[in-house]
């Protein structure tokens, strides 16, 4: 992993006063904010938006060649150790406090973006600041002290930078191809320059213990509906922790680097040269990155293709140990007691202990999901879960952890039973019924999601068409090769089992076209708690 840490110069050469990036390594200056938590995911949308539009607005005279024409003939990551051939780029967002903050180097967002070239979608993978890990440097706490730790021990940023990425992909198993940071105050002025964003407040907000800046507390609040707001509202709106939890506000950042990106590439904005370059000179201030300006208008010129649909959050939290019926995607952690972390209220993931914190293969295969696998949550599938064992509960077991990685299983019907005491497991599923159906995987009709939240029962179901689990046919049903869609492919990560197509589901023969059905057998201990 290599990191190239380049400075935008805001006061040089060219039409816009756009200097050369060096390719050495500069620190970036900071300017003071009003707090250490930042949203280092909305740097990105920025830094894209604000590059390709000063570029490519250029006056032709200042320029040898057609920019336009030549973002398409660029390569990704020329230079460095980047393989141009990978087709998901995945590129580190950090916020920090900087400039005279008395916590200036806590990153307290840290993100994952994963842009699948192919498939033409960014995940977003949100990791919680209080996330307990061991140090590189020693000792262990919060991994928002991760890159302060290293880089005041080395008297260097970007050995930091690289302290933080190495520990992202040990616990995400995702290798960090870039990075990109943004400061406090760049978000605020950047946002009043675009002429603010507009977002949709689920129901009322209310934070009655907001940081006034001055060692005390103010009330904020936004009334539920879409509404226009400004850098320092879009700001307190993403940083309020005390009306919510830690996991919603990683989303409402996601939510809000949707608006960005959409008010970003508005017509207005890209036809506005006075508006890109207060932008360009703003962030130039702002942002740290590695990113050559090659790279940046390769992703660029693919950010401002990308429709807001294909955007997909995903977060950590610990709602699964509350139960099945709170059990929400991405709940693969918990929280322990503090008596083993010195009274701290952290996080663990699911399967460590305090003695032994470092349990990522979960939190691992989750990254692969959102990384790899977007189209599931994109257009989810409805699973049904059958116990075909003598053991109670087990259809529950299994949908409990399913549900923790994003699968959509039904609140009525979701979880069923039958009397054939299957000794290997099998997976089922039915085509959609309009296979040139817009909106779906691969042009297939999207089935409609289910909730996550509500609690569901385990029913029995007597099958009128049974397959058997050794892949041969039985009542027309064929065994066929494993098709090329996410879902079925997603599951394939957590079941070595036979997968066939068939007409109706053998045990919930009323479910929708594009289904499917987990036959669990004797052998499901292979499979359970993945």
């Amino acid at each position: 992993m290599s990191f190239r840490k380049h400075r935008l110069d805001s006061a040089s050469s060219g039409p816009l006063g756009m200097k050369k990036i060096s390719k050495k390594f500069v620190t970036l200056p900071r300017k003071n904010i009003l707090s250490r938590i930042v949203l280092g995911s909305l740097a990105i949308m920025f830094f894209f938006f604000v590059s390709f539009s000063v570029l490519a607005n250029l006056p032709k005279d200042g320029w040898s060649f057609d920019l336009l024409g030549a973002v398409g003939r660029l390569t990704l990551g020329a230079g460095s150790d980047y393989d141009p051939g990978k087709p998901i780029v995945n590129v580190l967002l950090t916020g920090r406090g900087g400039g005279d903050h008395d916590a200036p180097d806590l990153t307290d967002t840290i993100m994952l973006a994963s842009m699948n070239l192919e498939k033409k979608s960014v995940s977003f993978f949100s990791i919680p600041r209080d996330l307990y890990v061991k140090y590189p440097t020693g000792g262990s706490g919060r991994i928002n002290e991760v890159f302060m730790r290293a880089a005041n021990r080395n008297k260097n940023q970007e050995e930091g930078i690289k302290a933080l990425a190495s520990m992202v992909e040990k616990i995400t198993g995702q290798p960090i191809d870039f990075y990109v940071g943004v400061d406090f105050m760049g978000f605020i002025k950047a946002v009043d320059v675009l002429g603010g964003i507009t977002v949709d407040v689920p129901e009322k907000f209310v934070d009655t213990q907001y940081p006034d800046g001055n060692w005390g507390y103010t009330t904020f609040s936004l009334d539920a509906g879409a509404q226009l707001i400004d850098g320092a509202t879009a700001l307190k709106y993403a940083r309020s922790r005390h009306s919510t939890s830690d996991f919603d506000r990683s989303l409402r950042q996601q939510e809000i680097l949707r608006a960005i990106k959409e008010q970003a590439f508005s017509v207005q904005n890209l036809v506005n040269p006075a508006k890109i370059r207060s932008l360009y000179l703003t962030l130039s201030e702002h942002i740290v990155t590695d990113l050559s300006i090659e790279d940046i208008l390769y992703l660029a010129n693919f950010v401002r293709g990308l429709d807001s649909s294909r955007m997909v959050s995903f977060n950590l939290s610990d709602s699964c140990f509350q139960g099945f019926a709170y059990c929400e995607r991405g709940g693969l952690l918990y929280t322990p007691q503090r008596a083993f972390f010195n009274n701290m209220s952290v996080l663990l993931p699911d399967g460590a202990s305090p003695s032994d914190i470092e349990e990522y293969a979960r939190i691992q295969t989750y990254a692969e999901l959102a990384s790899r696998y977007s189209e599931m949550f994109l257009s989810p599938r409805p699973v049904y879960v059958v116990n075909s064992t003598s053991v109670g509960g087990v259809a529950g077991d299994f949908a409990l952890m399913l549900r923790k990685y994003g699968f959509t299983i039904p609140d009525s019907g979701g979880l069923l039973s039958n009397k054939d005491r299957e000794k290997k497991t099998t997976i089922f599923y039915t085509l959609p019924s309009d296979p040139d159906a817009e909106g779906g995987v691969d042009g297939r009709e999207a089935v409609e999601p289910v909730s996550e939240s509500s609690s569901v029962s385990e029913t029995t179901a007597e099958p009128e068409n049974a397959i058997s689990a050794s892949g041969s046919s039985v009542d027309g049903a064929t065994a066929v090769a494993l098709p090329d869609e996410d879902t079925i492919q997603a599951l394939s990560l957590f079941f070595f089992v036979p997968i066939q197509q068939v007409d109706v589901l053998p045990d919930a023969p009323d479910a929708p076209p594009g289904s499917i059905e987990i036959l669990i057998g004797a052998d499901y201990d292979l499979f359970l708690n993945k």
